[in-house]
This record gives structure tokens, sequence and C-alpha cells, in this order.
């Protein structure tokens, strides 16, 4: 709570000493709703903490822009249906990797290894996810994993398998 008070202060003192450099122009007013804007995000920071428990809300707002991500990529990859070779494809499943792996560190899943397998017929459609995670996971962590990974990337949940590394040995 103190560090919060300090950096809200701190900033408070460079949003006014900005404000009075500025020349009175008309960039003014877009300035200070900027500045206004981002003092009430860092002032509303422990009310969202209460809702949605610490670092949730980063790791919803992490989620939310790898979403957006995909969605960007399979919108870009729609259009380019002539150009679908296997670099194309090589760099996607690249990116699918990256962001699985991405998801599962927001998620406090520590990841030993990754193995995904995509479809035969759809170089694109990720069908199974395999993670070996280290053994300091939460169960709880690998079910919510779980339910993001099927919603985002719509693989069945029977298909998603994340186990312990102990569990191996």
């Amino acid at each position: 709570m103190e560090q919060w008070l300090k950096t809200l202060t701190g900033s408070m003192c460079v949003i006014t000493i900005l404000m009075h450099l500025l020349p009175g122009g008309k960039f003014t007013k877009y300035v200070r709703f900027y500045a206004g804007l981002l003092f009430f995000l860092m002032a509303i920071r422990p009310v969202m903490n209460l809702f949605t428990g610490e670092g949730e809300f980063e790791r919803l707002l992490q989620l939310e822009f790898l979403k957006e991500d995909y969605y960007d990529m399979e919108t870009s990859i729609a259009g380019m249906e002539e150009l679908k070779n296997s670099r194309i494809a090589e760099a996607y499943q690249g990116e699918i990797y990256r962001q699985v792996r991405d998801m599962a560190v927001s998620c406090g899943v520590t990841v030993a290894e990754l193995e995904l397998k995509f479809s035969e017929d759809d170089e694109y459609s990720l069908e199974k996810v395999d993670i070996l995670a280290e053994a300091d996971g939460e169960e709880r962590c690998f079910e919510s994993l779980k339910n993001e990974l099927s919603g985002l990337y719509m693989v069945e949940k029977r298909n998603i398998r994340i186990r312990k590394a102990a569990e191996t040995r």
C-alpha cells in the first residue's frame, strides 16, 4: 500500500511538471486527457486487485493481448490462402508455440517441455497440446490453463495433457 501511494504521488508530480513545461497550445488538452487516464488506471489498481486477486489483472490483460494476436494471425492467414507454403506454416506454428508457452507462464506453470500437434489436413489448426510442467505447479493452475487453451485455440480438453515432471519418473 505504501509503494502504491509513493507511485501515485510521484506520478502526480511528474504529470504536474509535464503540464507546466508544455506551452499552452492545442496539444495541452490531449496530454491532460492521457495523463489523467494513466493516473486513473494507477489509482484503481488496488481496487482491481481486490476483485481479481494479486497479479490476476495483469495476467488477464496479457491473455487478452495474446487472444488479440491470435485472432490477428488467423485473419492474416485467411487472406493469404494463395501464399500458403511450408515457411508460413512453420512461422505460424512457431508463434502458436510461443503463445502457448507464454500463456502457461502467465498461469504460473513452469514449462519443462511443450509439444504441439497440428492437424495433418490443415497445418494451421491445433489439435493436441502436451505440457510437461515443473513439479512446483498447482492443480488449479493446470485446470485454468486447460480452460484457456481450450477456449482460445479451440482444442478439445481431452486433447490437452498437462503433467508434472515428477509424474513421468
